[in-house]
């Protein structure tokens, strides 16, 4: 903008005034980001003005590089070039000015030698606050959230304090210890109802925070609800968040970039805020804020041996002074263990059924199958797995039934139960299994797992392994054994140790021909991505009938790479047949549809998404062949556009 003239000077002077007119003006970050010089995202700054007569406002832009304007003069000048614009400010004088900032307000009077012009620091400009609302509309769809200090009693000193307590929680992580399934109770002392439960969030590697409820029942409600907004219309619930700055709300950016608030990392930034029906939001008030910052130091401070032991005490400081926090894990301490809802139970649990029939069955003589088919519907049909009487008489069998019910209980108690049955019998391959997929560190799971492989071997004993190999899944002590070589050897594929890897996957598959856990998926995949191409063919050829739409494309792919043209577009046509939505995943991956896959029918979307997923990077890879599986794709499209003859 062109510095403010005296000759512009002296044509606003020369305006007429309006009475009624009030101005308000501020220097702001903009509700939106832009990418700056450096590629990273910044808030862009200017000087805003709107006029309470027509509500019109004018935006100018503010350099933020070495020796650009004093953003000051920027904003006077912004002024004076809002009264001669008619469209804008009308070609007249406002009678009053109002901004936040007292350094702008003394610009603003050495500026412009008007004795009637009245510039007054005020605590809020409404006016401005709906331009911003409705630019974050514009931009993100959604209305401009309250700010934190406008709730009641917070003040730039509590929202510090809060910062810090949310910084020291980041810096813990621990969600490592705790997932969203391990629901606590704060025993003492008496707080905010609403904030009476809690669960730490981040084992999922997603959202990360505290999540509050008023009870129990209101957890397992939001557990059970299909969607989040099933949940909120019920009543709303809190929440502290940790973000990317550009993720966080704009006010909590302004201050956090303002003031300079304490943060653990760029992935860090806290914000606290209520959530309800309609998507009506609220900021904590001084006392619930201080709460949150209590809370979130004391779970900087707990250690694996309190949340073993179901119930410990905290003493933090907060805003509000020193508060002595007792918190618990209702599924410890309470005599009444909650299984995790039905549609989200452990599937391992149904080997305790199977597990039961081989034991009723062992050591009995039947005279026919319907003998048989009689013993076991009069002591199974009709029970839930955990409802079956156990039959187990050894410290084995008794460690395994714990396991069992590790797998239907959820969060800590999967952890004391896994551990209970280790202590029972150091030979449950499944314990430490469980114990391997509940660590953070690699390290330590790769260790659990090779305990659970020794641990099998040991069970089982040289007799038995060398029986039933190719058929060992049939033997349902073994399954434990088995889910640990898969388990370890997907650890190491992470790490990079390929070739250990595809030997634990082999191992498997020559234990198991029959490959109940779908090892062979793993293995082709890995092979593929390793160029290992001569094993895959291989890996193909011994499951030749598989319908899953991963092996019909890896085997399009293994012809592509022979350089066999002809063979490749024969098996394209196949795999087309299969799942005709993979080539157009592969060749353009934006296509595919957000969400999580979980179970899914051959031929659908979503087996294409999980393929596509798998097998990429082995066709990314794959000079050529991308361009090649894109081609013949429209190929076969203007092939089937082309009308029939006659």
């Amino acid at each position: 903008m062109t510095p403010p003239t005296s000759l512009l000077l002296a044509r606003f002077m020369r305006l007429p005034r309006v009475a009624a007119a009030t101005w308000q003006g501020k220097i702001a970050r903009l509700p939106m980001w832009a990418t700056g010089p450096d590629g990273c995202p910044v808030r862009p700054r200017a000087a805003v003005w709107v006029t309470s007569t027509t509500g019109r406002i004018n935006l100018a832009p503010i350099d933020e590089v070495p020796d650009a304007r004093d953003p000051m003069e920027t904003a006077v000048a912004a002024m004076i070039d809002f009264g001669l614009d008619r469209h804008k400010g009308g070609a007249c004088r406002p009678a009053r000015v109002e901004v936040d900032d007292a350094e702008l307000a003394e610009h603003i009077r050495a500026a412009i030698p008007d004795p009637e012009l009245t510039v007054a620091v005020v605590d809020a400009l409404p006016l401005l606050h709906e331009v911003f609302a409705e630019l974050a509309r514009d931009v993100t769809g959604e209305p401009l959230p309250p700010g934190p200090l406008d709730a009641p009693g917070v003040t730039l000193s509590r929202l510090r304090a809060f910062a810090d307590a949310a910084k020291a929680f980041a810096a813990a992580m621990p969600w490592r210890a705790l997932t969203d399934e391990d629901l606590v109770r704060v025993e003492a002392p008496k707080g905010p109802p609403a904030l009476g439960h809690v669960v730490v969030m981040g084992a999922g590697g997603e959202v990360r925070g505290l999540a509050f409820f008023d009870s129990e029942e209101r957890f397992e409600g939001m557990r059970e609800a299909s969607h989040p907004g099933e949940y909120l219309a019920g009543g709303g619930a809190w929440a502290v968040h940790f973000d990317p700055l550009v993720d966080i709300p704009f006010p909590d950016a302004d201050i956090f970039e303002a003031f300079h608030l304490p943060v653990a990392g760029e992935l860090d930034y806290p914000w606290a805020m209520w959530v309800g029906p309609n998507r009506r939001l609220e900021r904590p008030d001084a006392t619930e804020l201080a709460w949150m910052e209590g809370l979130l130091r004391a779970f900087a401070l707990v250690t694996e041996k309190q949340l073993d032991a179901g119930r410990w005490q905290a003493t933090v400081d907060t805003a509000d002074g020193r508060v002595a926090f007792t918190l618990a894990l209702p599924d410890l301490v309470d005599d009444r263990p909650r299984p995790a809802p039905a549609g989200l139970r452990d599937r391992r649990s149904m080997d305790r059924v199977t597990g039961e029939i081989q034991r009723l069955l062992a050591g009995r003589d039947f005279e026919s199958p319907d003998e048989v088919n009689a013993f076991i519907k009069e002591r199974l049909v009709g029970r839930r797995s955990d409802e079956i009487p156990s039959t187990a008489t050894t410290p084995l069998e008794r460690a395994q039934d714990l396991v069992y019910e590790a797998y239907d209980a959820r969060g800590r108690r999967q952890i004391r139960l896994a551990r209970q049955a280790i202590a029972l019998s150091p030979d449950c391959a499944d314990a430490y299994a469980l114990l391997a997929e509940r660590t953070w560190q690699p390290e330590e799971a790769a260790r659990l797992y090779l305990e659970a492989i020794e641990a099998g071997t040991r069970a089982l004993g040289p007799q038995v392994l060398a029986e039933h190999t190719g058929d060992l899944w049939m033997h349902v002590a073994a399954r434990g054994y088995l889910r640990a070589h898969v388990g370890l050897a997907a650890l190491l594929e992470d790490e990079e140790r390929f070739d250990e890897a595809v030997g634990l996957y082999r191992e498997a598959l020559r234990l198991d021909s029959e490959d109940h856990q779908g090892v062979r998926y793993l293995l082709l995949v890995l092979l593929l991505e390793e160029q290992r191409d001569e094993e895959a063919g291989e890996l193909l050829d011994r499951y030749s009938d598989d319908a899953q739409a991963v092996w019909h494309y890896g085997r399009v792919l293994w012809w592509y790479r022979r350089g066999d043209f002809v063979a490749a577009r024969r098996v394209l046509a196949d795999a087309v047949r299969a799942n005709r939505h993979v080539a157009k995943y592969l060749t353009d991956p934006d296509e595919m549809p957000d969400g999580e896959v979980g179970a899914y029918r051959l031929g659908s979307k979503d087996e294409a998404v999980a393929c596509a997923e798998e097998l990429f990077d082995a066709w990314d890879e794959t000079p050529g062949a991308l361009e090649w599986l894109e081609g013949e794709s429209r190929r076969g499209k203007l092939k089937r556009r082309r009308p029939k003859k006659g």
